[in-house]
């Protein structure tokens, strides 16, 4: 917790806070652009005798000649977070989390407040294309207006390699038609297993076969992670060219998690894709649907081989596999950070944010 006051300094006003903010800074000890923002505003103002504050206490932890409690950092910040985040509808622990996310995202809080408003904008405009049906037209026209600059190698990935495989996708962009256009590559549809959160709405069943035809997936090529029979899904991956989707990016109450980097910090995500891939060896391939402008792409990236290497332990070739592919979801969050349906979630990534 102590460290998202950051985001909140460099909002900070009055002489009163000035002395405050350098001895929180200097406590902290954080790299910043707000403590810069900080360093730069006091050099310009008139200088003021600086004093030592200390609280002497045994929970207090001591930082050069001062010392703070850290039991009270969390209380400091919803005392400055009211003039801090533009909407005004926002009740206090979402604007405490605006700040959250505006930490992890290294981001100005109002330029996060504005994203996080294309967010919600984006995901709604996803759900309706999913959830409310649509006609014919309107639905075969969209899956249309989803582009593939790899069409050909994943044509010749899919023909030149026939095993089996995970697909590691993403809830990114619009990751529903998406994904269906992608799994149109498989020549028997029948072959695809897609690992789902929650059954699929009669609505939206209806909307892939208006978009997609014969391939557009069912209820039959969806299974439950809370149904999940491991060993059946062994045994699914075992037979030659199947295709198993699984979201790469859940939160950790849908499973195991590992440490990873994830946008400069240590972060939590699924590690059951890579054990599977290991178990069952067969390889990893990410795949991500975004909205670049006007147009819908799909990308993937470099298969992921399912390959303990030399020097490695079991447990690292995991962590490396896992590594791989939120690399891979990094470089598109990075720009396109609104398209992601757990940006409300990204603190609960990290543990400084779990709390």
């Amino acid at each position: 917790m102590k460290e998202f006051i950051f985001p909140a300094l460099s909002y900070l006003e009055g002489s009163v806070c000035n002395g405050f903010v350098r001895c929180l800074s200097l406590f902290l000890g954080g790299n910043s652009s707000a403590l810069h923002f900080w360093q730069e505003k006091l050099q310009r103002q008139k200088p003021q005798q600086e004093q030592a504050v200390s609280v002497h206490t045994k929970n207090s932890r001591r930082h050069g000649s001062f010392e703070l409690i850290p039991e009270l950092i969390p209380e400091l910040i919803p005392a400055l977070i009211p003039a801090l985040i533009p909407p005004p509808n926002l009740s206090r622990r979402n604007q405490l989390n605006v700040v959250k996310i505006a930490f992890f995202l290294r981001e100005p809080i109002h330029a996060t407040a504005r994203a996080l408003i294309k967010n919600r904008a984006f995901l709604d405009n996803i759900e309706s294309l999913r959830n409310t049906v649509q006609g014919t037209a309107v639905a075969a026209r969209f899956a249309r207006r989803i582009q593939i600059p790899q069409h050909c190698q994943i044509r010749e990935l899919l023909t030149r390699d026939q095993r089996s495989r995970i697909v590691a996708s993403f809830h990114f962009g619009n990751f529903v038609y998406g994904l269906h256009k992608f799994i149109c590559f498989q020549r028997d549809i029948s072959k695809t297993v897609v690992l789902s959160q929650t059954k699929s709405s009669a609505e939206y069943i209806e909307n892939m076969k208006r978009a997609f035809g014969r391939k557009g997936a069912g209820l039959e090529n969806q299974m439950l992670l809370d149904k999940v029979d491991v060993r059946g899904l062994s045994e699914f991956l075992r037979n030659s060219n199947r295709c198993l989707v699984m979201f790469a990016d859940l939160p950790s109450e849908f499973g195991q998690t590992i440490e990873v980097e994830f946008l400069g910090r240590k972060a939590a995500f699924s590690k059951g894709i890579a054990l599977l891939s290991l178990t069952n060896k067969v390889p990893i391939l990410p795949v991500i649907c975004f909205k670049d402008g006007d147009t819908h792409q799909i990308e993937i990236g470099r298969q992921i081989e399912p390959r303990i290497k030399d020097g490695e332990s079991r447990a690292d070739a995991v962590t490396r596999m896992t590594q791989l592919q939120i690399d891979f979801f990094q470089y598109f969050f990075k720009r396109h950070s609104e398209q992601w349906r757990y940006l409300t979630h990204l603190p609960e990534y990290f543990t400084e944010g779990s709390h």
